[in-house]
């Protein structure tokens, strides 16, 4: 048997970077550490380039940077692998990728998901592991930072890639994971779309998919002998905004010699007086098992999944159409509070934003004439 430990959203902060830069790893992952140890394998999620300096693009939302030293105390803890393709490794440009990578290799620690042109960022890293062959791919949603033919960044989702990819490359392993970043924030339920690609996925061959990005513990499900999780968590986030970014989980995937696979939790909780997670006593262990349970028997029924993402949508459908019209934040603001952008919004003019979306053809000429329009 083999045993993998993912971790999710690996953000060092004010309070853990002393510590990790030192190489002290106990201090910020001591609860933590029996089960990063006993692991054959540990990896986690970087959510932001190492930095010598600041090289900030241009984008819209935060920009994420660790000081390049943490990956000390991240190599001490005991992870092996770490997952480049999200949506800040890009935040300060090749520079701060090619560091990261640099700092990684020196410290012996492999990367995936992102690299210097679009191939190298989307190939399988394999490793054979107890006379396993594992291979894990890893893509993100198309945000910032995305790698192209001949430039730099991670690997975006692509299904016809991932596809080629595994009918091209599976004699290469015996069991494939996905790292998949995407899902919407906050939100503890896939949506629609994202439940069928990750069926899909497993459908194509691969053992387990892991979705991270979401900041919030989601739910899992086992399909077809496959495992999916949908969101476990941030893995260290010294400061939560959210309720729910106070709490995430480890995954153990155990895979037999037969190459079925199981999976193990390890509930943990971000405390205020510590600079890294923390495991929850029994009784929080229990009610927060039972919740991930409960959500993951409701989204067996294709209706409920339905249902409660339709209601998301309808929560704040406001936010959504003043970002899409490009009023400024203060503004934005003011109609979640007030809703007074209802006026200027006809039935018309929804219909036309609609169907310049959904179609195909018209949604990526609207990328294209953005595109060229920010060069």
């Amino acid at each position: 048997m083999t045993s993998i430990v993912i971790g999710g959203d690996l953000c060092p902060g004010v309070r853990s970077t002393p510590y990790l830069v030192k190489g002290d790893a106990d201090a910020v992952f001591e609860a933590l550490a029996p089960v990063l140890r006993e692991a054959d394998l540990a990896l986690a999620n970087l959510e932001g380039p190492l930095v010598k300096q600041l090289s900030p693009i241009t984008k819209i939302g935060p920009h994420h940077a660790f000081e390049e030293n943490c990956i000390k105390g991240i190599r001490a803890a005991g992870f092996r692998l770490l997952n480049l393709g999200n949506n800040h490794i890009m935040d300060h440009g090749y520079a701060g990728l090619a560091n990261t990578l640099r700092c990684c290799e020196e410290h012996g620690i492999a990367c995936v998901g992102a690299g210097e042109n679009r191939e190298a960022a989307g190939r399988v890293w394999v490793k054979e592991i107890n006379g396993l062959q594992l291979g894990i791919w890893s893509c993100t949603e198309h945000e910032f930072g995305l790698a192209t033919a001949k430039d730099p960044g991670t690997n975006p989702l692509n299904l016809m890639n991932f596809v080629r990819t595994v009918q091209t490359h599976r004699k290469k392993w015996d069991y494939l994971l996905v790292l998949l970043h995407g899902g919407n924030e906050y939100y503890p339920y896939p949506r629609p779309s994202l439940q069928e690609l990750c069926r899909f996925m497993i459908e194509q061959g691969a053992g387990a998919v892991i979705c991270q990005h979401s900041h919030c513990v989601g739910c899992h499900e086992t399909y077809r002998g496959g495992q999916i999780v949908y969101g476990q968590g941030n893995l260290l986030c010294d400061n939560p905004s959210q309720p729910c970014e106070a709490e995430g989980l480890l995954v153990t995937l155990r895979i037999e010699e037969d190459r079925t696979s199981s999976m193990e939790l390890t509930p943990f909780a971000h405390s205020a007086s510590s600079p890294g997670p923390v495991l929850m006593n029994a009784e929080q262990r229990m009610h927060f098992l039972q919740q991930f349970e409960e959500r993951s028997r409701a989204i067996q029924d294709q209706s409920f999944v339905e249902r409660e993402w339709e209601k998301f949508c309808q929560q704040n459908p406001y936010n959504y159409l003043s970002l899409l019209q490009g009023y400024p934040r203060r503004i934005r603001e003011l109609d979640q509070k007030f809703h007074f952008l209802r006026f200027l919004r006809s039935r018309q003019r929804l219909l036309m934003l609609l169907h310049l979306l959904r179609c195909e053809s018209h949604h990526e000429a609207i990328m294209g004439a953005i595109n060229t329009s920010l060069r």
